[in-house]
């Protein structure tokens, strides 16, 4: 797969409470509640600033004001852990990846990555352009300083930035994602299989 010139920026807010939600394509019971109902199950997901946007070309407006991101660390080799959460695999990082720039308000540091594809020919994205989705997307999860967990980032608006990379398919190989692949294969079933 090779990577779109797309990048989607925003500052994320993640829930944890127990409620059935899923996306409008999924196969859902009567219980599952889509994203246009989402705020009614968790009032902080009624805003702005949180998954999944659409973003509609035809509306974006070019700000030439904002400073251009810093990233620290993203092009290193480094050695890192991957785990099964049972949704995806998650790649832990270290310390040392950071991020700042791009008006967020404050320095950040990396926590994880993780994918989001599809299955049986389906898309996977959770972000769509223009209404569409690709097929794979990549989050790298970032974390406002001075916070040292997701959980307690979460309760600020700007505590958790994630930069989101959108995938298009292509008969092609990337070779930048052959150890990440095999990475994946090596991962053991310890919390499900990957949905």
């Amino acid at each position: 797969m090779r990577s779109s010139l797309y990048l989607l920026t925003f500052l994320y807010l993640h829930s944890w409470a127990t409620a059935e939600w899923c996306y409008q394509t999924q196969t859902c019971d009567d219980t599952c509640k889509d994203p246009s109902h989402w705020a009614a199950l968790f009032p902080r997901c009624g805003g702005l600033r949180q998954s999944p946007i659409n973003i509609v070309t035809n509306r974006v407006h070019f700000n030439s004001a904002l400073p251009p991101f810093s990233f620290m660390g993203h092009t290193d080799l480094i050695n890192i852990t991957v785990e099964n959460k049972g949704h995806s695999a998650h790649f832990a990082l270290p310390q040392s990846v950071r991020l700042t720039g791009g008006a967020l308000p404050g320095h950040y540091r990396a926590a994880q990555f993780h994918f989001h594809w599809g299955g049986n020919g389906r898309p996977g994205s959770e972000h769509t352009i223009d209404g569409e989705r690709f097929p794979m997307e990549l989050h790298i999860v970032h974390i406002k300083e001075p916070y040292v967990s997701l959980e307690e980032a979460e309760h600020d608006m700007a505590g958790i930035a994630l930069l989101a990379f959108l995938f298009e398919e292509t008969t092609d190989d990337h070779p930048h994602l052959d150890t990440i692949i095999a990475a994946l294969g090596q991962v053991q079933n310890n919390e499900g299989p990957f949905a």
